[in-house]
């Protein structure tokens, strides 16, 4: 809810009709989301950045958590 009331992006991205994917955890079945134009690292840094306004970032991502956070 957080990165669709902060960002026409995801918004689009996280309510559009796309193929669903799915992923298995521990036994339990989750929707999953591919976002293919950040690095893992990046992305997380960027949702404790949106949570906790904490920037837990280094220079091999600095750019992608700035990428992300221009949408």
């Amino acid at each position: 809810m957080v990165l669709i009331m902060r960002s026409a992006v995801f918004d689009e991205l996280l309510t559009s009709d796309v193929q669903v994917q799915y992923a298995m955890h521990e036994g339990k079945q989750y929707q999953k989301i591919v976002i293919e134009d950040i690095e893992p690292s990046a992305f997380k840094s960027f949702l404790k950045f949106l949570y906790t306004d904490t920037l837990d970032a280094d220079e091999k991502n600095i750019m992608g958590v700035l990428h992300a956070g221009s949408f």
